[in-house]
C-alpha cells in the first residue's frame, strides 16, 4: 500500500520561522520523490473502503424513507441526492460571515462567499441529473441548497472542467448569486478570499489532477481558508487530508487543523466496483494561513447539521416530485 505522504502534524511543538522554512523545503522534496517513485494507483476503491455506515443508513431513511435495506428506495435515491446533501452539509461547516459583505468590496450585502471546486460537465453540470433533482441548472441547485434562512451566499464555481458555455456567466437567484469560471482558482486575476471552499471529489493526490491542485492548495494554505473536500472512500479521504496538511507545511504556515474527517452521513449507500460511492467521505480542515493565525471557529453540531440537511433534502425531493407530477 502507498505510504502516507507525511507524518501527522498533531502534537508537534512550536518551531521558529527558520525551522519551518527548512521543514517546508524537506516536505516539498519528499512529496516530489514519492510522486516519482510510487506507481499510479489505478483504483482507490474496494468494498471495505466504502462500507455503508449506520449513520448513513439512518440519514437516508430519514430523508427518503423506506426499509433499512441497502437495496431499497432510500439506497437508490441516495446516489441521486448525495450531491445536494453533501453541499448542504458542507455549508453547515462555514464560519460566520464577518460584518461588511460576502467577501468582496465595502458595502456589499452581508453574507458568505463560497468557492465550489472540482465540478465537471459530466457530473455536477449534467442536465439529466438536474431534471431528476427538479432544478434547471447547477446554479438553481446551489441556491436551493443555500435556502431562504441564514446568510445570502455568493457562489464562485471554479474549475478547468466548467463547461465553456457557462464560463463567465453570473446569475442572481433570489437571495443568492452564482458565478461560473472555467479555470484554476490560483490563476484567477482577482484576489478574492472565500469564507469556505468546497472541493467535490477533488482527488488532491490522484496523478491526473495532482499538478493542478498543488498550487491551489498552496494558495489556500498561504491565505488561510476553511476547506471541505469529499471523497469516494476512506483511502482517498485520508490522502486528501494529508495533502491539506502538506500544503500548510510547504508554505511555512501553522499546521492544518482537521476539524472532521471520515465517512459522511450524506455519502451514497450504493456505488460501483472500481469507483466507490459518491461523496462517501468528507474532511473539513482549517488552514490557518501565513501571518496572523486564523482562529478556528466552531460550526454546527452533527445532530443539528443532520436535522438541517434532512429538512433540505426532504423539501427538495418533495418539490422535484411535484415538478414531475408525482404528487
Amino acid at each position: 500500500s502507498r505510504p502516507p505522504l507525511l507524518p501527522r502534524t498533531q502534537g508537534r511543538g512550536r518551531r521558529g520561522p527558520g525551522a519551518r522554512a527548512a521543514m517546508a523545503r524537506l516536505v516539498a522534496s519528499v512529496r516530489h520523490l514519492l510522486g516519482a517513485l510510487a506507481p499510479p494507483r489505478t483504483s482507490w476503491r474496494s468494498t471495505e473502503e466504502c462500507t455503508a455506515t449506520p449513520g448513513q443508513i439512518a440519514f437516508w431513511q430519514a430523508c427518503l424513507g423506506g426499509p433499512p435495506s441497502l437495496e431499497g428506495a432510500a439506497a437508490a435515491g441516495s446516489t441521486l441526492w448525495a450531491l445536494p446533501a453533501s453541499l448542504a452539509l458542507a455549508l453547515t461547516k462555514a464560519p460566520p460571515a464577518p460584518p461588511g459583505g460576502a467577501g468582496s468590496g465595502a458595502g456589499s450585502e452581508a453574507g458568505l462567499r463560497v468557492a465550489i471546486l472540482g465540478t465537471g460537465e459530466r457530473n455536477e453540470y449534467a442536465a439529466g441529473l438536474h431534471r431528476h433533482l427538479g432544478v434547471g441548472c447547477l446554479g438553481e441547485l446551489l441556491a436551493a441548497v443555500a435556502g431562504e434562512e441564514g446568510p445570502a451566499v455568493t457562489f464562485d464555481v471554479v474549475g478547468p472542467e466548467v463547461p465553456a458555455a457557462w464560463s463567465g456567466r453570473s446569475d442572481r437567484l433570489g437571495r443568492h448569486s452564482v458565478r461560473h469560471v472555467r479555470g484554476l482558482l490560483h490563476e484567477l486575476p482577482e484576489d478574492v478570499e472565500h469564507h469556505l471552499c468546497i472541493a467535490l471529489h477533488a482527488g488532491f493526490v490522484v496523478p491526473r489532477y495532482r499538478a493542478e491542485w498543488r498550487p491551489t492548495l498552496r494558495l489556500l494554505a498561504t491565505r488561510g481558508a476553511r476547506v471541505v473536500v469529499t471523497a469516494y472512500d476512506v483511502v482517498e479521504d485520508a490522502a486528501n487530508r494529508e495533502a491539506l496538511e502538506a500544503a500548510a507545511l510547504e508554505v511555512g504556515a501553522a499546521p492544518a487543523l482537521i476539524l472532521q474527517t471520515g465517512p459522511s452521513d450524506c455519502g451514497a449507500l450504493q456505488g460501483r466496483a472500481g469507483l466507490g460511492k459518491l461523496h462517501y467521505a468528507m474532511t473539513c480542515s482549517e488552514l490557518p494561513g501565513v501571518g496572523p493565525t486564523r482562529q478556528a471557529t466552531a460550526f454546527m453540531s452533527r445532530q443539528d447539521a443532520q436535522r438541517k440537511v434532512v429538512d433540505c433534502i426532504r423539501g427538495l425531493a418533495w418539490a422535484a416530485a411535484a415538478r414531475h407530477g408525482a404528487v
